[in-house]
């Protein structure tokens, strides 16, 4: 006798859950907390898919003068967002809105920084295009991006098994897609890569808007 199926899923996601293990996440996530503890004073700081505003109340804690602004749809992740800002005693812009309304949330031209993590891999991937391109409108010329998100991997056989196993995990996780090409996506964004770095399926990626 074989073994039963959920032995069998189990070994299949094996690769794909060390690939998103909670020390990749946190080592990635250091790299995004960079931005914020590098808010200048003059900054406007934008979080796209925000959630209840862990990034957005770091950033306001790491330069108090900056402007920090935080997007997403959810009504209850806002609130509870507005709700731990208020425990922390700082102030955070809260806004409800999906991504590709960033531009038009905050002002064409409006930010000096927009960040982004673990939040459009749940996107189709037109609305993922124009997501980062309306992060990209939003900044002010030569403005940084930097995202943090499950990626595509360069690895062919790894890449292959993400496509083969994306349709199971989907509908597993309520959305969340392995193998989004975020870095070509940025290029068609017309955004410049800078830099980006792999954390397992977890990659980090800089761009700069064009001066």
């Amino acid at each position: 006798a074989g073994r039963p199926p959920g032995d069998r899923r189990r070994r299949e996601l094996g690769p794909v859950l060390e690939g998103v293990r909670a020390d990749g996440v946190l080592l990635a996530r250091g790299e995004l907390h960079a931005v914020v503890d590098g808010a200048q004073p003059r900054d406007r700081v934008v979080d796209v898919g925000c959630g209840t505003g862990t990034l957005a109340i770091m950033a306001k804690q790491a330069e108090p003068s900056a402007e920090i602004i935080g997007i997403d749809p959810d009504p209850n992740a806002l609130a509870l967002g507005r709700k731990k800002a208020a425990r922390k005693g700082v102030a955070v812009s809260f806004q409800r809105g999906f991504g590709d309304a960033t531009a038009t949330l905050v002002g064409a031209e409006g930010a000096t920084k927009a960040v982004s993590s673990l939040a459009l891999h749940h996107m189709s991937r037109e609305t993922h295009l124009q997501t980062i391109a309306a992060m990209r409108d939003a900044l002010k010329p030569g403005g940084a991006i930097r995202l943090l998100e499950h990626t595509r991997s360069p690895r062919e056989r790894r890449a292959r098994f993400q496509d083969r196993i994306d349709p199971l995990w989907t509908r597993m996780t309520g959305g969340c897609h392995l193998n989004r090409d975020t870095l070509s996506v940025i290029r068609e964004a017309g955004i410049e890569i800078t830099r980006h770095k792999r954390y397992g399926m977890i990659e980090v990626i800089e761009g700069r808007a064009a001066s």
